[in-house]
């Protein structure tokens, strides 16, 4: 498994390269939205809701993710009935369709990143259009807040090769459909990251089965502000959102005043509600945390004069130190 920071992690999202099949080039787009839409992408809810009027922004998120899925699911079905074969129930093997692609520039900057994180057309296995199986992508999982890296290359590369994007060939196309119909949760961002450096079995992380309260049983809560480590989780005390501590700029603890505090920089895709300046999706923040009492923690987001603050538990992440 790779290792790397939770911030070189959310920059696979937020600075994706998308290579094409053959000589169709390459996108970049930037996966950076929040998107909360699991209880809507339920086994068998394929299909949208009927009659289904969107209200608020959250409803109107769900109903393009769902749209979205009910248009690309038949195709990528139909695409396995002509240029794969089916590895059982709504599982297809598209292994045929694998091309390799070499950027004009293999040396540039995007070069690098293709070789690096872009194995060639990644339709190299099962596809499972409906929930993860072993050895296969969940596209649905894509627009349900919780899709890897991988899988949300899959379909980019899948919505060209079916054309189901006015102009596919155009960046503000897939960029639109992007912060439209992807994103991730906090969860979802979590959980992919500790799979890819091999923390949690990454079958588990695409199913999206943890809850942001349960990042922080107590056997795994820190307790003081010397004990709390690069990559532990932040757990809002009401149990509604759970975030990641980077590696870079984690000082320990410092003085601030006649306090001692802990600053580090968080990674995190917050719903707008979450965050001071309005902001939501994917972002790594500066935060201050100040030691409370039984194993809470006070967190100030952001160095501003009204920071977003809230008290969390810490923990140490499944898997880690």
């Amino acid at each position: 498994m790779p290792d790397m920071s939770p911030l070189a992690f959310m920059n696979l999202y937020r600075d994706m390269v998308v290579p094409f099949i053959g000589k169709e080039g390459h996108a970049q787009v930037s996966v950076r939205e929040y998107r909360n839409n699991t209880a809507a992408y339920r086994e068998g809810a394929d299909d949208l809701p009927q009659p289904f009027r969107p209200g608020s922004h959250a409803e109107k998120s769900t109903y393009l993710g769902l749209r979205a899925f009910s248009r690309l699911k038949p195709a990528v079905e139909r695409l396995g009935d002509t240029h794969g074969h089916s590895a059982g129930p709504n599982r297809y093997d598209f292994t045929a369709l694998q091309q390799p692609y070499t950027p004009a520039s293999p040396g540039s900057a995007v070069g690098k990143a293709i070789k690096t994180f872009c194995p060639p057309l990644e339709y190299d296995g099962i596809v499972t259009v409906v929930r993860r199986g072993h050895g296969g992508i969940a596209l649905n999982r894509v627009f349900a807040g919780k899709g890897s890296p991988r899988a949300t290359r899959q379909v980019l590369q899948l919505l060209k090769l079916l054309r189901l994007v006015p102009d596919p060939g155009d960046n503000a196309a897939l960029q639109t459909y992007c912060d439209q119909c992807l994103g991730l949760d906090c969860n979802g961002f979590v959980q992919n990251y500790l799979a890819e450096i091999g923390w949690i079995d990454s079958d588990f992380a695409d199913l999206g089965t943890q809850f942001a309260n349960s990042w922080a049983p107590a056997n795994r809560r820190r307790q003081h502000l010397g004990d709390v480590k690069p990559r532990d989780v932040l757990v809002k005390s009401d149990g509604g959102h759970v975030s990641i501590i980077d590696d870079d700029s984690f000082s320990g603890v410092v003085s601030l005043g006649s306090q001692q505090v802990l600053r580090c920089h968080v990674v995190e895709s917050c719903g707008t509600a979450h965050h001071a300046d309005g902001r939501d999706g994917l972002m790594c923040t500066e935060y201050v945390i100040r030691e409370l009492r039984d194993y809470q923690f006070q967190a100030d987001r952001g160095l501003t004069t009204r920071p977003d603050r809230y008290r969390v538990y810490i923990a140490r992440a499944p898997g880690g130190p």
